[in-house]
């Protein structure tokens, strides 16, 4: 249920975003009409991993908000059934509220990043059509919890709907990496092994 798989990541970069900083400026692509070394290679590596970061980053705010909404969803289920009742009626409302300004805004985010690198703006697209997906899915569940009565029908078909998200981005991502230049691939699988 984790769609933060896409969004955030963050968190599986731990000791890693130090590095990626330490890594060559962006401007420091290999010269036009230089022969392909091991340099340049690292140079434009470097420089998708640090696109990918500052994409993944333009939506960390939409993940951090999707872990809390989960988070409750996951108290209530803990819960004995009238106290879950109450957890997702006087809590979700609030969360999804919020959500229908931050979903917009990390959308505008991502969409506003320019990449160079071709598994950046792979991941870009990815995360623009996820970011959408689960915006509509909010709003769903927020129209159909307005509407009162029992919250679980509504709140199970969306996290329904957010697994079947999560399996799809899983999908894009691998098809992503197998798709993209190879050092470009290597260089994200050693960034976020482990994420």
């Amino acid at each position: 249920m984790r769609i933060v798989l896409a969004l955030g990541c963050l968190a599986a970069l731990g000791g890693f975003l130090g590095a990626v900083f330490l890594l060559p400026e962006q401007g420091d692509e290999p010269a036009p009409g230089s022969t392909s070394s091991a340099r340049d290679t690292e140079v434009l590596a470097a420089q998708a991993v640090r696109e990918v970061v500052a994409i993944r980053s333009a939506g960390a705010e939409a993940g951090l908000l999707s872990s809390q909404i989960f988070g409750v969803i996951g108290e209530a289920a803990r819960q004995p059934r009238a106290a879950g009742d109450r957890t997702l009626r006087l809590e979700l409302p609030s969360l999804l509220a919020a959500a229908a300004i931050v979903w917009p805004r990390s959308d505008r985010a991502i969409s506003a990043q320019a990449p160079r690198r071709e598994a950046a703006r792979r991941q870009r697209a990815i995360l623009v059509r996820a970011i959408r997906s689960e915006e509509q899915s909010l709003a769903r569940l927020r129209r159909e919890l307005g509407a009162g009565g029992d919250p679980w029908p509504p709140v199970l078909a969306f996290t329904s709907r957010s697994e079947a998200l999560r399996r799809r981005l899983a999908r894009e991502i691998d098809a992503m990496m197998v798709a993209i230049p190879a050092h470009e691939s290597a260089a994200l699988r050693r960034a976020f092994a482990g994420g």
